[in-house]
């Protein structure tokens, strides 16, 4: 069973796009390609970059393209170090991209909110154990 992690980002001068951000991660992080699916795969996790829809965006306030890198953790195998392993990619993310974001579980539940250059962590204690808050001290 998986666990799906969505972080929506959004530049506010421009379009993202998809394969931008999916270079970037192949570029700084030990992640393989599924030739079939376009996935990338690394431990824990696997991560598929889509570009966001146009009513999706301005739904959302947003007047350009954004992009969501999905993350698919299994939650039986491996779950601790995939979790670990994409809040790494999604702090190095916001640190290379200007970019207003957030990151939800299951679609759902917020977990992280970076707005006006502020990174906002909810208040999800099972979930924002010192380690993990720990990944965007810096």
């Amino acid at each position: 069973m998986a666990i799906e992690y969505d972080l929506d980002m959004y530049a506010n001068d421009r379009n993202l796009d998809p394969e931008e951000v999916r270079s970037a991660l192949l570029s700084q992080f030990p992640l393989t390609v599924n030739p079939h699916s376009d996935t990338l795969s690394g431990e824990g996790l696997s991560v598929t970059v889509i570009e966001l829809d146009r009513e999706y965006c301005e739904r959302r306030g947003h007047a350009h393209l954004g992009v969501s890198p999905g993350f698919r953790i299994d939650k039986f195998e491996e779950y601790d170090v995939g979790v670990e392993n994409m809040l790494r990619m999604v702090a190095w993310l916001l640190h290379r991209f200007d970019v207003e974001a957030s990151l939800t579980l299951n679609g759902e539940r917020s977990l992280l909110t970076r707005a006006n250059g502020r990174l906002m962590l909810s208040d999800v204690p099972d979930f924002w154990f010192p380690e993990r808050q720990a990944i965007f001290a810096t």
